[in-house]
């Protein structure tokens, strides 16, 4: 059975990689906003403020319309002669993204053996 189409629902997606050699993004973040104008304002807004660390610095590409690339860099001195440099430690992408489908998992059931709770006892959290 499929799920219901929504449309219309605009959210701001942030996914991370956390080095420059990891091919696998994890989506950290679905921040749900208005329409599709303060979808692209808040998605430039999470690029300049999203928290990166104590003393690192970023680069912001824009790869679409509704599509950024953010690199974490931090400044280190080298021991070689070249004195300080640059080095990129994360990168995330931000992305403007319309909901047009969803579908509720189905509902977890306890394990074989476990203990059930009783109406009264799960209204009072117990």
């Amino acid at each position: 059975m499929g799920g219901e189409w929504v449309g219309g629902e605009w959210y701001v997606l942030v996914e991370a990689a956390y080095s420059v050699t990891d091919q696998a993004w994890t989506l950290k973040e679905k921040i749900h906003v208005g329409g599709y104008e303060q979808a692209v304002a808040r998605a430039r807004e999470v690029c300049l403020s999203y928290r990166h660390g104590e003393g690192c610095g970023h680069n912001v590409f824009r790869l679409s319309e509704t599509s950024w690339m953010v690199d974490v860099t931090y400044s280190t001195w080298s021991t070689d002669p070249e004195g300080p440099r640059t080095l990129s430690v994360q990168h995330f992408r931000v992305t403007v993204a319309e909901l047009v489908t969803t579908r509720e998992p189905a509902p977890a059931e306890p394990p074989e053996g476990a203990p059930r709770k009783g109406r009264l006892r799960r209204a009072f959290g117990g």
